[in-house]
């Protein structure tokens, strides 16, 4: 069974990579990661599930690793017991990626703030130091 799924960030992955089906075993195999023909600011990925996995039309697709070290993979969340089957050639519903330069750009954005909420409460305390009495 083949599927497409779209991202913002491919995230690193290529051709030949791991799928997985609700966080166990590999289950299927990147077939192919190329820019969306239909909108260049995302990417398309192409990719195939053993045809027994139960891959539903509101399953969602997440890029994912096992740690910070190891390659990402395209993890399938698996969809509600109601919804159908995907046919082969769906186009799933996919989460955004995250990766570590966003979050590096992210805490960036967020170091100033940092430094002012400390400074402020730096401040608050020493001004609430109990006074003694001699």
């Amino acid at each position: 069974m083949f599927c497409t799924v779209h991202f913002q960030n491919a995230g690193g992955l290529r051709p030949g990579g791991e799928v997985r089906y609700a966080g166990g075993p590999p289950v299927g195999r990147i077939e192919d990661v190329r820019y969306d023909q239909h909108d260049t600011t995302r990417m398309e990925i192409v990719f195939r599930v053993k045809p027994d996995i139960p891959v539903k039309t509101d399953s969602v697709v997440v890029i994912s690793s096992n740690s910070p070290l190891s390659d990402n993979f395209l993890g399938i969340v698996p969809g509600s017991k109601v919804a159908q089957r995907a046919p082969s050639g769906s186009t799933l519903k996919s989460s955004e990626y995250v990766g570590f330069g966003d979050l590096e750009a992210e805490l960036a954005d967020l170091a100033p703030q940092a430094r002012v909420l400390l400074d402020i409460s730096t401040s608050a305390s020493l001004n609430c130091r109990p006074r003694l009495r001699a």
